[in-house]
């Protein structure tokens, strides 16, 4: 990967209080390019909130001309207002990064849904990359799922007992191994968990290491996974064109 090229932020955000989905709304398809200081508004329609779970999911990356440290870029909006990463502390609503902020707005069932992106990215920020840093947008897309969502029970949660230090059972005996495809897997009590990588390229695109023998999606034809022997296991390298 050019050093140049900016990493990937995956997010899957958990827009709604109340895993196979049951229904899929397609937002965003096509890689679509915010520049730094615009937004970009989509219209999704009425969802089925009620007695239901509702995710929103979303891609974004960010290319610059070169590395320029971690930052925070993008403001995601629902129906006008500002969507945080948590209800309470100890209630997510993003499901892959578990931060703490306050409490985000809900979808609507009897109205259209307004979701807005807005590049918050300063000038500063893209004189220190050496040029403009836009924001794509690979995917967006609304699931439902039928059944109340976690984040629709925060009392329940809430009430659960915290750990306050108590020893614990130590580790878990497992087993694992990487697999040709760059992923590698551990199996534990004969429960196997599967673990890949998606990297990011620029325009939104994704090369991956995948937890199977062999390949399954593409991403850019350059791109190629290989293993060399480590000191205590095999190191998987993959590498393409950018």
């Amino acid at each position: 990967m050019r050093a140049g090229s900016r990493a990937i932020v995956c997010v899957t955000v958990m827009a709604l209080c109340g895993h196979g989905w049951a229904e899929v709304v397609n937002i965003v398809t096509e890689p679509t390019r915010i520049e730094r200081g615009a937004e970009q508004e989509w219209t999704a329609g009425a969802m089925p909130t009620k007695g239901n779970t509702v995710l929103l999911e979303f891609t974004a990356r960010t290319d610059a001309p070169s590395c320029s440290g971690s930052t925070y870029m993008i403001w995601l909006y629902v129906n006008g207002k500002r969507v945080t990463a948590a209800k309470t502390r100890r209630v997510t609503r993003l499901l892959n990064k578990p931060l703490s902020f306050q409490y985000s707005p809900e979808l609507r069932s009897d109205a259209d849904n307004i979701i807005r992106i807005q590049h918050t990215g300063s000038a500063a920020l893209a004189k220190s990359a050496g040029g403009e840093i836009p924001v794509y947008i690979g995917m967006m897309r609304l699931s439902t799922k039928t059944g109340k969502s976690p984040v629709a029970q925060a009392r329940e949660v809430i009430a659960q007992p915290i750990n306050c230090g108590e020893p614990g059972v130590g580790p878990a005996v497992y087993e694992g191994g990487v697999l040709n495809s760059g992923g590698f897997e551990v199996i534990v009590g004969g429960v196997r968990y599967a673990f890949e990588t998606r990297i990011s390229y620029p325009h939104g695109g994704f090369n991956y290491l995948e937890a199977t023998p062999e390949p399954t999606r593409q991403g850019q034809p350059e791109w190629h996974v290989s293993q060399k022997p480590g000191r205590r296991a095999a190191l998987l390298l993959g590498e393409g064109p950018d």
